[in-house]
């Protein structure tokens, strides 16, 4: 299996069904590089025996690693999110891969910022080659001047809050050592809103609008937590979902999948390409076409409320959409991509823009 990504090439270099083929399981990963979030926290398949073959996207280095390894996670993480993976090649009595460059990030000569591996918020004692991952795994690739910077994480202690009602979000620190601490002073975002934590940690939000809203936290001197998604609701206890599109880097035109998360049960996505200008004469309820099961087809043109919904891969609370393969490019155009969360028999009410529904422009000569 061969994780190079070759420019537009990338849907027929990324082979998940090979990933997927033996027995796998699901650690998280999360890369935060200086200038933001490269890949939200996501479950990410590694297979737990043998080895991979791993290529530099953007040199001519490859190396073989267990499949279950960091190594072999990030790659398929950065194919994925259609990023560029780099590194160079060492021997210790073997050769042995150091990451210099994740999405658009290269690590500098001078070695500072560099590429840092914590897995469960501790430093690992060994490289990303032989560090294996077992499922419940939480890996964490942060780019960074000082070695020594703590990591944040944040939790909520409700998911689901009405109007009105309010909520606590509690943000802890971590060394390299795994040990946790309240982030006093940390600032807590939530939907427009910041408050700085107190010396417990710990900030309220009282919401004041349905919907899909994240908290995330920052602090001088420490690597940003992860989002956290708080469904917002009227009083109903309504299910939602969110949508975060892949980050474009290097030469990777365009993400391999649309990753989301949902707060219970699963998630369904709709994907719809334009046809045409609504506002130029094209009839709204000819103007979407949307992907069919199949998902390397699209329907007929048909009213844009008439749509198809797909369903999601849903794990531990993410979901994740794989895009169509080399084969079923979906070409150049203006699309639309919506989510929405399902609970038992209740759906998700309504999207929000920005959050449920994203636009996305494929120019000509892209993989999609």
């Amino acid at each position: 299996m061969n994780f190079r990504i070759a420019g537009a090439a990338v849907a027929a270099a990324i082979a998940l069904p090979a990933v997927a083929a033996g027995a796998t399981s699901h650690p998280t990963i999360r890369v935060e590089g200086g200038a933001g979030t490269v890949i939200p926290q996501t479950p990410i398949p590694v297979r737990t025996a043998g080895t991979v073959a791993v290529a530099d996207t953007t040199d001519a280095d490859s190396i073989t690693v267990t499949a279950a390894s960091a190594t072999a996670q990030a790659a398929t993480a950065t194919g994925w999110f259609g990023l560029s993976l780099g590194f160079d090649i060492f021997d210790f009595g073997g050769p042995s891969s150091f990451v210099t460059q994740l999405g658009a990030e290269k690590m500098p000569p001078s070695f500072s910022p560099s590429w840092r591996l914590k897995v469960d918020h501790k430093l690992t004692a060994t490289g990303s080659d032989t560090t294996e991952l077992g499922g419940g795994a939480d890996v964490l690739w942060s780019f960074v001047n000082n070695f020594e910077a703590p990591e944040l994480d944040v939790a909520v202690t409700r998911g689901n809050v009405a109007v009105g009602a309010s909520f606590r979000a509690k943000v802890t620190s971590y060394g390299n050592a795994g040990v946790g601490k309240p982030a006093a002073g940390a600032a807590v975002r939530f939907a427009g809103t910041t408050v700085i934590a107190d010396a417990d940690g710990l900030a309220t939000f009282a919401p004041t609008s349905p919907g899909p809203r994240f908290v995330t936290a920052t602090l001088r001197g420490a690597v940003r937590s992860p989002q956290r998604l708080v469904c917002v609701h009227d009083g109903d206890n309504a299910p939602c979902s969110g949508i975060s599109l892949p980050r474009r880097s290097g030469r990777v035109p365009a993400p391999h999948a649309l990753i989301g998360l949902t707060s219970s049960g699963g998630a369904e996505v709709s994907i719809a390409k334009i046809a045409g200008s609504v506002g130029a004469g094209r009839d709204a309820r000819t103007a979407c076409r949307f992907l069919t099961a199949t998902r390397r087809k699209f329907s007929a043109p048909r009213d844009c409320a008439r749509r198809i919904w797909l369903p999601a891969s849903v794990r531990n609370g993410f979901w994740t959409f794989e895009l169509p393969g080399a084969s079923g490019r979906l070409g150049p155009g203006q699309y639309f991509v919506l989510s929405r969360a399902l609970a038992g028999t209740r759906r998700e009410a309504g999207t929000v823009a920005g959050i449920n529904l994203k636009r996305i422009s494929i120019a000509r000569g892209a993989a999609y």
